[in-house]
């Protein structure tokens, strides 16, 4: 029985900390995206030189300070900033469960149940995400279609 908890948590942490990378990597583009779009707002009147490659290695907390600054949607932000200590968490004892001695049956269903739930609002925090950046490609669209309009009209 142990062996198949340990198999079961091992999923669920695989999941749930795989749903973090999609964040972290939703975050790199919205932001990457973001500044494109600025750019191409400006139009060369004023220089940004901000792109996605200034946070391609930046940590999920650094992300979500950038985010926070360019997206006004609090609740998703006030979310996505609940469940970092949850990530922390969860990696610091997936660490000791999954290479060290780990802990009883009973504390294993727990955290395979934690890690479950933290899955679950990963999950519903990338739509809203997603969401986000739609706002974001409608203004580059406009833009962008205005710049194109105005280099074929030069």
């Amino acid at each position: 029985m142990a062996d198949d908890l340990k198999h079961l948590y091992r999923e669920g942490i695989s999941h749930a900390l795989g749903r973090f990378q999609l964040l972290e990597e939703g975050l790199k583009t919205y932001i990457g995206v973001y500044h494109k779009t600025v750019s191409a707002v400006l139009n060369g009147r004023l220089h940004c030189g901000y792109d996605q490659s200034d946070v391609q290695e930046a940590p999920l907390g650094r992300l979500l300070t950038v985010f926070a600054k360019i997206c006004s949607n609090e609740e998703l932000l006030a979310e996505m900033r609940s469940l970092v200590k949850h990530r922390d968490l969860a990696a610091h004892q997936a660490f000791i469960c999954l290479y060290g001695p780990g802990p009883g049956d009973q504390k294993l269903i727990e955290m395979s149940s934690a890690n479950a739930k933290l899955g679950t609002r990963l999950s519903l925090l990338l739509p809203r995400l997603h969401q986000e950046m739609l706002k974001v490609c409608e203004v580059l669209e406009t833009f962008g279609s205005v710049e194109r309009d105005g280099a074929r009209a030069a």
